[in-house]
């Protein structure tokens, strides 16, 4: 039974420290002896019935340039292994925060700001990200840290007229506001002190990105769009809207719940819930459903996972899953099943393996078959040959010159999970397999 990698056994060591930030595995590779849980887990057929990666004479004259494309541009896909990572470009003018993989297989986060002058884009401005992305990958907004490796950042680095963002209060929408500071900013940013809400003019900002992003090859998957104040004002609308210079921080990663994952707001307020079932995984009207797989679960921090009455802004007639988490106070971690969906979320954007030898025709005595992972401290790799799982040295590569091969065709598969703790129900979106065809002669 193949061995977990420490990702899991630091799970279940402590029902995840992972609920509240359990991110550092090693790089051991699979193949050692010993139990363990988690998705992925599993003895292969016939395993040992082929020899072990060694370092022995090759028992084949093998071709180690087959299945490789030596022009590939970039680390991702069939025949690329070799490839050099492309480095990211986040625009004319912008600035890259976090440059970890090819943007086609990373969540491209791009920040965004408005009230910032020109004098302040590489100080305030460069601060404000900073302190914002020192949180994010931080405990207590797991799961981003543990993903980290899944994730990059741009900074979209636009100037504005004059420091600071219009202040005004009144009810929904801007036109009904009553202004009490008006400043010129790139995007029209406002902060009402009145109903705490931080906006922009959204089609501005979609305007500039963009022109900014246009020929990078970078879609902007995740938005942040921050306001040049220290007042409180923020909102989970198109974008991910916060204060720069707010505190709490986390609030970034409240809002960034709304705009990306769908979550719903888990505080409460007068008034009993008469909808409809929200669409939000954290809120239902059903006591007992949505999340069974997380019942009595006892998150650090955060406390027992259960159904607690009192959500989407009513007291009763509607149930969340914990008592406390980021969708109802900002300054705490997200609960087990928030969490949950962020890692669903990632993967729905992001597959484990970032390249492969090329595997679209028969391969003629390959040296060797590779994969690049996006973070190999993260997955559980299991190789075959001939159906019959095979150790290897090294999870990225599987060597078939030193291994004895009859003469004739076989089939390679590669099969990378993530045992994660974070998830516990539907894993299909975690794992992902390939298969190459090779012909030893």
């Amino acid at each position: 039974m193949s061995k977990l990698i420490s990702v899991l056994a630091c799970f279940m060591a402590v029902e995840c420290v992972a609920l509240s930030g359990c991110s550092e595995a090693d790089t051991n590779t699979d193949g050692g002896e010993g139990e363990g849980e988690g998705e992925g887990e599993g003895e292969g057929e016939g395993e040992g019935d082929t020899n072990e990666d060694t370092d022995s004479e090759p028992t084949f004259d093998c071709n180690d340039a087959a299945g490789i494309d030596e022009s590939a541009g970039d680390s991702y896909g069939a025949g690329a292994v070799r490839a050099q990572h492309t480095p990211l470009s986040c625009g004319n003018g912008s600035s890259v925060e976090q440059d970890n993989g090819p943007p086609i297989n990373r969540i491209n986060l791009v920040i965004i700001g408005d009230g910032y002058t020109a004098s302040e884009l590489e100080t305030t401005w460069a601060t404000h990200v900073s302190n914002a992305l020192e949180i994010m990958f931080g405990p207590n907004t797991e799961p981003y840290r543990t993903y980290r490796n899944y994730i990059n950042v741009c900074r979209i680095n636009v100037a504005s007229p004059e420091s600071g963002v219009d202040l005004a209060t009144g009810s929904w929408p801007p036109s009904n506001y009553s202004y009490s500071e008006y400043k010129d900013t790139a995007f029209d940013g406002v902060c009402n002190e009145e109903n705490r809400l931080g906006t922009m003019d959204d089609q501005k900002v979609r305007l500039k990105l963009n022109e900014v992003l246009s020929g990078t090859g970078l879609d902007a998957d995740w938005i942040g769009a921050v306001l040049n104040t220290d007042r409180w004002c923020n909102a989970g609308g198109a974008f991910a809207y916060w204060a720069g210079a707010t505190s709490p921080l986390d609030v970034a990663f409240h809002e960034s719940g709304h705009s990306w994952h769908g979550l719903a707001d888990e505080y409460g307020g007068p008034g009993v819930y008469s909808g409809d079932e929200p669409a939000a995984v954290n809120m239902t009207k059903t006591h007992g459903a949505k999340w069974p797989e997380w019942a009595d679960f006892d998150q650090p921090v955060i406390g027992r996972i259960g159904w607690y009455e009192g959500g989407l802004y009513v007291t009763s007639g509607i149930y969340r899953p914990s008592n406390d988490s980021k969708m109802n106070w900002t300054g705490n971690p997200h609960n087990a099943i928030c969490m949950q969906k962020i890692v669903h979320d990632i993967y729905e954007l992001v597959r484990p393996i970032d390249a492969w030898t090329d595997n679209q025709l028969p391969l003629e005595n390959p040296c060797r078959i590779a994969i690049k992972l996006v973070d190999p401290s993260l997955v559980q790799v299991r190789w075959f040959i001939d159906g019959a799982q095979v150790d290897t040295a090294d999870k990225e590569t599987l060597w078939l010159s030193t291994r004895t091969l009859s003469v004739g065709s076989h089939t390679v598969a590669v099969e990378v999970t993530d045992p994660t703790s974070y998830v516990r129900n539907d894993r299909t979106s975690l794992r992902q397999e390939l298969q190459w065809e090779v012909s030893i002669e």
